[in-house]
């Protein structure tokens, strides 16, 4: 088997660290080890080891894996009855004895830029990439290191990662930044690619990548637009959630749509083709001259009550489904009951999912699981101990290590509580429980673990009535109703409070249906409850669990304080283009992200937050490309698709952190 394909890489290499491997191929599973615990010092925390799938020794190549799990308490049989111990994989690339940067690792079938965040948070959290009860996957090299268009070298898009729909339905990010972007930056991008041959061509013989141009160029002539231009062409680049078709005497039709979440109608007369790309064929199915349908591509079938999330005040250790209290559903693992170090259990719970935790008197959730597999690190920081008994945990109070004192051959910290105590704790080998040592210190079994709690402190629902009256108010509050006396018809409620009268009283038929499923009623439903006021000559109704309708004008002024609240606050603007044209080489529609960051500025955060997602599912592309570029796959500038990947990255996280302030 051939390790690599024939093509070569470009001379330029990346600036990341690249290790000369020994000649003798028998060290190079310790070199690996020992270049992973230099570049990589937070593995130190996890179990891993070296697998090498294939290799070529006599010509120094050879690929494979560093394995990485979380140290964990439970032996093989536990992991086949409750949940398989978290592990990723960081792919080994060895080229005539060089071994390529470790800055990639792979969960499932993605590939993630290896940072100690991103990993963490990976090896972490409950929910965030393992099925509970799913074995990790067979080791094969084809499907678990290699991207997924090995095989296809004529084109990575027609066999590569099947992108989400919500990512699929966007459109280019420059295309929706074009009206808010500055002549600047435009003309410096426009200097780059006009002062380098090389740029020049590779934007030119990949379509996608000539687009990304092309919304550059469309973005300076739309500056210089009137500002009622501009606003208008913002408008007409939000996605519909409503549309409104009526077919006219000349055969053609009137459509009307817009978002309920940026509510600024659109109306345009279109023929046929036109219609069904934008609404459907049913839109105008069976529409007779001067007949109406009103759709939504957000509708599904007519709506059911959706299940309660059934919370219970948790008794129990396991992984739990939890609320917060601005509403928001997160799943960890709970400790119904702590121990103090004197061995009193305690009215205090724990929630942690390693990007949150909760302290509080009481939690309610919902069961997900009964995994043991939590973390087990270096005690630092601040954390608690917890020991693994009989399928079940106990964790303590949380404390706060002040100190470390290594003297000797034990181990002792200098601890403080939240509640003020301060005390030493030392590990010892044979104690099966928390033990007194004299005065102000406690032995630890050496069999504890220590889990680190990390991230952000939130406030979680404790009693499940109180969610349960929380739920109906909610309920109450996005209930509209509607009063009719068969003619016109006026709409009322929180779902409509937002809007101005003229455009919500004594409004025609068409106009009620439209605002109606601008909130979310389900078009069938309203069609019908409209049809029966309109029989019996009037009726007052109601929907239940609609939306708010918010105003463009709201949306647009929302943007700027946004942008005035967040200066000083951004991720630096990164101008990328010589990157993008090497990119465009592999993937043309990474093109548009690596663009994009150029033109990151306080007016156009919104737009970024929006397309978290997308920048998400590019950076996956990327990280596959950047695999593909050291095996041979793809003949790229490997330095270019790496400070690409990276630039995005950090980036996205500073975004992120945005997005939570």
């Amino acid at each position: 088997m051939d390790l690599f394909l024939d093509a070569q890489p470009t001379t330029e290499k990346t600036a990341a660290s690249i290790a000369r491997m020994d000649s003798n191929p028998a060290t190079w599973s310790k070199q690996i080890l020992q270049e992973a615990h230099r570049q990589l010092p937070f593995l130190q925390e996890y179990d891993i080891s070296v697998n090498l799938t294939d290799s070529a020794p006599e010509q120094g190549y050879a690929i494979g894996y560093i394995e990485v799990k979380n140290p964990t308490m439970m032996t093989p049989g536990d992991e086949l009855i409750t949940q398989p111990v978290k592990h990723g994989r960081i792919p080994i690339i060895i080229r005539e004895f060089e071994l390529h940067p470790l800055d990639l690792f792979m969960k499932g079938d993605k590939s993630y830029p290896l940072t100690e965040a991103r990993f963490r948070q990976a090896m972490f959290r409950p929910e965030e990439f393992d099925a509970p009860g799913n074995l990790p996957p067979e080791v094969n090299i084809e499907n678990n290191l290699e991207p997924p268009f090995v095989g296809n070298r004529g084109g990575f898009l027609s066999t590569g990662r099947e992108v989400t729909s919500s990512v699929r339905d966007l459109p280019p990010l420059l295309y929706t930044l074009a009206p808010l972007m500055d002549n600047q930056t435009i003309e410096k991008v426009a200097d780059i690619v006009a002062s380098d041959p090389t740029v020049q061509a590779r934007f030119r013989d990949n379509p996608d990548a000539a687009a990304s141009l092309g919304f550059l160029a469309g973005s300076s002539e739309m500056e210089k637009a009137s500002s009622d231009e501009v606003w208008s062409s913002v408008v007409e680049r939000i996605k519909p959630n409503v549309i409104q078709v009526e077919k006219l005497a000349s055969g053609k039709y009137r459509v009307k749509w817009a978002n309920s979440e940026a509510f600024a109608p659109q109306e345009a007369e279109m023929v046929q083709p036109q219609v069904e790309e934008m609404a459907g064929e049913e839109a105008i199915g069976g529409l007779g001259e001067g007949e109406n349908l009103t759709v939504s591509p957000d509708a599904g079938p007519t709506p059911m009550t959706e299940p309660e999330l059934d919370l219970k005040a948790i008794a129990e250790f396991g992984q739990w489904k939890v609320v917060s209290l601005d509403g928001r559903e997160l799943v960890g693992w709970v400790f119904p009951q702590l121990l103090s170090f004197d061995g009193e259990s305690l009215p205090m719970a724990l929630f942690t999912n390693g990007s949150e935790y909760s302290i509080q008197g009481a939690i309610a959730g919902s069961r997900v699981g009964q995994g043991v597999n939590l973390p087990h690190s270096d005690p630092q920081g601040y954390g608690c101990f917890y020991y693994i008994s009989e399928g079940t945990a106990r964790a303590t109070i949380p404390f706060q290590i002040e100190a470390l004192d290594e003297t000797g051959e034990s181990r002792t910290y200098s601890v403080s509580t939240d509640m003020g105590e301060e005390f030493q704790v030392q590990v010892v080998p044979q104690l099966q429980v928390i033990t007194p040592m004299g005065e102000g210190m406690y032995g630890v079994p050496e069999h504890f673990g220590f889990l680190p709690l990390t991230g952000q402190l939130t406030k979680l629902v404790e009693d499940p009535a109180a969610l349960t009256k929380e739920s109906e108010a909610r309920e109450i509050a996005d209930w509209g109703e509607v009063i009719t006396d068969g003619t016109v018809y006026s709409l009322s409620g929180r779902p409509f409070e937002k809007l101005a009268d003229s455009v919500k009283s004594f409004i025609d038929r068409p106009a009620a249906e439209f605002l109606l499923v601008s909130a979310g009623a389900n078009p069938s439903e309203v069609k019908e409850k409209l049809a029966v006021a309109a029989e019996f000559g009037g009726a007052s109704f109601t929907f239940n669990n609609l939306r708010q309708i918010t105003p463009f004008v709201e949306v647009y002024e929302d943007s700027i304080k946004t942008a005035s609240a967040v200066r000083g606050k951004l991720p630096e603007p990164r101008l990328l283009v010589k990157e993008a044209a090497d990119v465009a080489v592999g993937d043309g529609t990474a093109v548009d992200a690596v663009l994009s960051l150029g033109f990151l500025t306080p007016e156009t955060v919104s737009v970024f937050l929006s397309y978290i997602p997308y920048l998400e599912d590019t950076i996956n592309r990327l990280a596959d490309l950047l695999m593909a570029t050291r095996m041979g796959l793809r003949i790229m500038n490997e330095s270019s698709v790496r400070t690409a990947l990276f630039s995005l990255e950090e980036t996205l996280n500073g975004l992120k952190l945005l997005a939570q302030a």
